[in-house]
């Protein structure tokens, strides 16, 4: 919104953005996996938001429309994401459930779990999991997982602590943060001053050698 409200601010990250990265990252996160994997990405609606953003580069000041524009479209992206989390905190509140009743089946406290999730054959397994719920949003391809290695060991981790830790939850803002990692291939390195969840995570679960150090 703070983009919204100021043009100038909006316009100079989004000529970074072309100049910097835009450029080679041009679809979105489920269809760069495709790309990535060897399949033709489906654009959709990236040509027009390239194209919406090419105007805000082109012009210095905005038209009259632009605000109440920029902000119905801004309000249906974040409702998007908002959905998107949501989504995924209720598939893992499912999860936690049948963990709970898999548990009191065989007597055994959440620290069992725990205890039994750090051994490398169960993690593995974890893993295999996380790589069927991802398969299963793109169930028409072969994925190369190695193209998205940290997307996918992170996004792991996330969902084991999310499974082990009752009061934690996925907004909007850490689903981004997830699916930036997408774009983030075996030789490059993953820049963010945030240190909360995502990037203890990604340390959680190995990839620290992604992390770019200044």
């Amino acid at each position: 919104m703070n983009a919204i409200r100021d043009y100038d601010q909006l316009r100079k990250a989004v000529i970074a953005m072309w100049r910097f990265s835009f450029g080679n990252h041009p679809y979105p996160p489920l269809e760069h996996i495709k790309m990535v994997s060897g399949y033709k990405p489906n654009k959709g609606q990236w040509e027009h938001i390239r194209h919406l953003l090419g105007i805000v580069v082109s012009n210095e000041k905005p038209n009259s429309a632009f605000k109440e524009i920029a902000k119905e479209a801004y309000n249906d992206f974040a409702s998007s994401k908002r959905q998107d989390a949501q989504w995924f905190n209720d598939f893992i509140a499912d999860q936690r459930e049948k963990n709970k009743v898999r548990l009191k089946a065989l007597s055994k406290p959440i620290s069992e779990y725990k205890k039994r999730m750090a051994l490398p054959s169960a993690r593995q397994h974890h893993l295999e999991k996380t790589k069927e719920l991802i398969n299963s949003w793109l169930p028409e391809i072969s994925i190369n997982w190695e193209a998205v290695e940290l997307f996918v060991l992170t996004f792991d981790e996330w969902i084991f602590q999310l499974e082990i830790q009752s009061n934690l939850k996925m907004n909007a803002s850490d689903w981004d943060d997830v699916l930036n990692l997408i774009y983030v291939g075996p030789n490059c390195l993953y820049w963010t001053d945030d240190h909360k969840k995502t990037k203890a995570f990604l340390i959680n679960a190995g990839c620290e050698n992604y992390l770019y150090n200044p």
